[in-house]
């Protein structure tokens, strides 16, 4: 059981108040389902069943998912408890802080849990009377007076005592995983609840995803669509996952963001398999790897029968006929004996005139010689 002596202080942006760590830790079970996985995720940061805060803009937040109660979600989370754990688990952990306030909690006339003061203020349904509720001041930083702080020590008490039992834990949880994707806006469920597997990195993506939306759901798609539009990575590749969370984690500057990262790195690694920066200076600093140079394979050339080169046809022109070489005279040699130059004797035949006149010249000669 909490005490209002054990519960903390503390600031965050401009305001403060009183804050209880919690000691039971959501634990998977043996067989988790994808909402377990997810559940575990979002309680490694937010917080365990039976945290609770009373120093921020929320007024109180209570559980593994710290509810709002500026939007209700407390009083929602604990009717759910109502429902499943009976009305009196609730009322009973809470009676001390609602007696100090005058206070009930009960079913309104839409059949919602609501407090309602027990005088003419009636239902709890503006922030100024949820102020007035829980912390008797707007929270602020210098606005708490020694009893308003008291007050709200008391309220987180109660609030943490509501989950000190298995039941009301288990009912937590299951409220929980109902809600996990009422953070995701509609452009963000349409890019990442495309219809694909939640193994690996998918599983991973829309995990870290909720995680960050939980806490404030239109940074988170403002995260996301800066993500898409400027992305290279592959979509569902452990790149694309890693620049996803490093446009979550710094994006925004919301200091406490990278907390967030260091505290959900090691679910997401343990149940997606994937491998992750391991811290959050890690992932600042991150860069995608280039992509590796693939050597260029050229085709190889088809085989090419070669062609027979053919000279081309010669023309032979009149000019170019090529003219036998005559035969030299042989010259005739002898030992020891010097080789003088001999004379060619060239027959010619006789016309038929010079035949005639010879053959008379024969004939008066054959006349004039003397008989013997």
């Amino acid at each position: 059981m909490v005490t209002p002596n054990q519960c903390l202080w503390a600031k965050y942006g401009t305001y403060e108040g009183p804050w209880v760590r919690g000691t039971r830790g959501m634990k998977l079970p043996l067989n988790p389902t994808e909402d377990d996985r997810r559940a575990y995720v979002l309680s490694s940061t937010e917080g365990k069943y039976d945290s609770v805060n009373f120093y921020d803009s929320c007024i109180c937040s209570v559980g593994s998912l710290q509810l709002c109660e500026k939007f209700y979600l407390v009083s929602n989370l604990l009717g759910y408890v109502v429902k499943q754990c009976g009305e009196n688990v609730v009322l009973s952990a809470l009676k001390p802080a609602l007696d100090a306030s005058n206070a009930t909690f009960k079913l309104n006339r839409g059949g919602a849990w609501r407090f309602f003061f027990n005088d003419i203020r009636g239902e709890v349904n503006s922030l100024a009377l949820q102020q007035e509720l829980f912390l008797k001041c707007d929270g602020k930083i210098g606005s708490w007076t020694p009893e308003a702080k008291d007050h709200a020590k008391l309220w987180a008490a109660c609030m943490a005592n509501v989950f000190q039992t298995d039941a009301t834990c288990l009912a937590q949880i299951d409220y929980v995983k109902s809600k996990l994707t009422s953070f995701v806006l509609k452009s963000a469920k349409n890019e990442l609840w495309d219809g694909t597997s939640d193994e690996g990195v998918n599983g991973a993506v829309r995990a870290a995803y909720i995680s960050f939306a939980a806490n404030n759901p239109t940074r988170a798609s403002e995260a996301l669509t800066a993500h898409v539009k400027e992305t290279t990575s592959q979509k569902w590749s452990e790149d694309w996952l890693i620049e996803l969370l490093q446009k979550m984690t710094f994006l925004s500057g919301v200091k406490i963001y990278p907390i967030r990262y260091n505290a959900i790195r090691g679910p997401l690694e343990q149940l997606w398999n994937v491998s992750l920066p391991k811290s959050a200076e890690d992932l600042k600093t991150w860069s995608k790897a280039p992509d590796p140079v693939v050597p260029q394979v050229l085709p190889t050339p088809p085989e090419v029968t070669p062609t027979p080169v053919q000279d081309p046809p010669v023309t032979v022109q009149s000019d170019d006929v090529i003219k036998p070489i005559e035969p030299q005279p042989v010259p005739e040699t002898h030992p020891d004996v010097t080789q003088e130059k001999k004379e060619t004797v060239v027959y010619q035949q006789p016309s038929l005139f010079t035949f005639i006149l010879n053959l008379f010249k024969s004939l008066l000669l054959l006349f004039k010689s003397p008989i013997k």
